[in-house]
């Protein structure tokens, strides 16, 4: 798209330039050249006559007749430049008016070849394809349409597009959206839509469920906070709810809490006898699960940081309704990755978070194998990792960790610009 307006914007100046460089230098330079010609002329065939005169070879009123003669002349090629000028003027602007055209048609062309028939036109592509394969699959949600098989990135987005545009008030609606972007492994796009979907409906248990895999999804596989809470929703009004057993045991496996990720697929074992081969598969697990345990000695404390986050008043008029609220230990000195990290829906602060070993995002890079840390806080609007202008951060000094955990306040204090 920068390449579209380098080259407009070459265009126009092309077509200024066509315009402006030939008024300004050729009929300048043409009364200029001619005006100064026709004086020089005149002066020295008046010098010529007065020697003449002077000479004898002409009589005084000889010389008066041939000076009027000589001053006519010059009068009448004096209006000869003026004329050729607007003619010279008007081939001009002719001349530069067809470069203009023809710099606003290759501009036109070449936003037509590049531009509208790029992303627009594409975009106005899929979004044709996919209508009717949309409003099908609102209908009959199960069943996926052919075409989402094919192209599922552009179904997703027109999907994505209808709900907006008709503002959909459906929970169903935006439980469909959400559950196929976490299909397509892109749970930032999931969160959202399956957070709408639960605020529509806030007792609908698999919405729960869908929702905390795909904050699972998006820390790594680890539960958060917000996960968890979701999960022990679910499993405190259905103890028995297979999808919430397996995704509770799943993020604990990868947060090294092995008891509860045992626990929890022992019971699905347990709710589906039958089911002889995914049953093997989680008895694999289960056996990981106890190795691991034994490979980490009991009774030895993991450091871990107490972190209590609060904004600073002057701030809070500045927090957006829908952001994410990231808090992260770096190393001290050390790799600019987090070694530990809890991001969750933006809620009442302040809050207090733990920061330990099962929040880390590398098996090689933990918070218990760092001497020091700082810790941050950032308040997302966009809910993204990345830094953005509008963000609210506050980040500590430095924190030296040791094996019986560390309390911190820590306040969000600033604006990124």
């Amino acid at each position: 798209m920068s390449e579209l307006w380098i080259v407009g914007a070459l265009l126009i100046i092309l077509a200024l330039g066509s315009l402006i460089v030939p008024y300004v230098w050729g009929g300048r330079e043409s009364n200029l050249t001619r005006g100064h010609a026709n004086r020089q002329i005149y002066r020295d065939r008046l010098q010529e006559l007065e020697r003449d005169l002077a000479d004898g070879r002409c009589t005084e009123s000889t010389f008066r007749h041939m000076r009027a003669e000589l001053a006519r002349t010059l009068i009448d090629d004096a209006d000869v430049p003026a004329s050729a000028t607007r003619a010279q003027a008007s081939v001009i602007g002719l001349a530069a008016l067809a470069v203009g055209l023809v710099a606003t048609g290759v501009g036109v062309g070449y936003f037509y070849l590049h531009g509208l028939r790029g992303p627009v036109t594409d975009w106005m592509e899929t979004r044709e394809r996919h209508a009717e394969p949309v409003v099908q699959f609102l209908e009959q949600p199960d069943e996926l349409p052919p075409v989402a098989m094919e192209d599922p990135d552009g179904f997703v987005r027109a999907l994505q597009m209808r709900l907006v545009r008709d503002d959909s008030q459906n929970p169903a609606d935006w439980f469909l959206l959400g559950s196929l972007n976490l299909r397509l492994e892109r749970p930032l796009l999931a969160v959202p839509a399956l957070e709408r979907s639960l605020r529509l409906s806030p007792q609908h248990l698999q919405t729960k469920v869908t929702l905390a895999q795909a904050l699972v999804q998006q820390s790594g596989g680890r539960l958060d906070d917000r996960s968890r809470d979701l999960l022990d929703d679910v499993l405190g009004i259905v103890p028995d709810h297979q999808g919430a057993l397996l995704t509770l045991g799943f993020g604990a496996f990868n947060g090294n809490d092995y008891g509860t990720a045992i626990s929890a697929w022992e019971r699905v074992i347990a709710l589906r006898p039958d089911d002889e081969e995914n049953n093997a598969l989680l008895a694999r697990s289960i056996d990981a699960a106890r190795e691991r345990m034994e490979e980490s000695p009991p009774g030895v404390e993991q450091p871990f940081i107490s972190v209590t986050v609060d904004v600073a008043p002057e701030l809070r008029q500045e927090i957006v309704e829908g952001s994410t609220l990231f808090i992260f230990a770096k190393a001290f000195d050390g790799p600019p990755m987090p070694l530990a990290v809890v991001r969750e829906p933006l809620a009442e602060l302040p809050k207090t978070f733990r920061l330990d070993d099962s929040r880390s995002m590398s098996p090689t890079l933990k918070l218990s194998s760092a001497e020091a840390v700082t810790v941050g806080a950032r308040i997302s609007r966009l809910g993204t990792a990345n830094v953005n202008a509008g963000d609210l951060e506050g980040v500590s000094g430095r924190i030296p960790i040791d094996g019986n955990g560390v309390t911190v306040s820590l306040t969000i204090d600033r604006m990124v610009p």
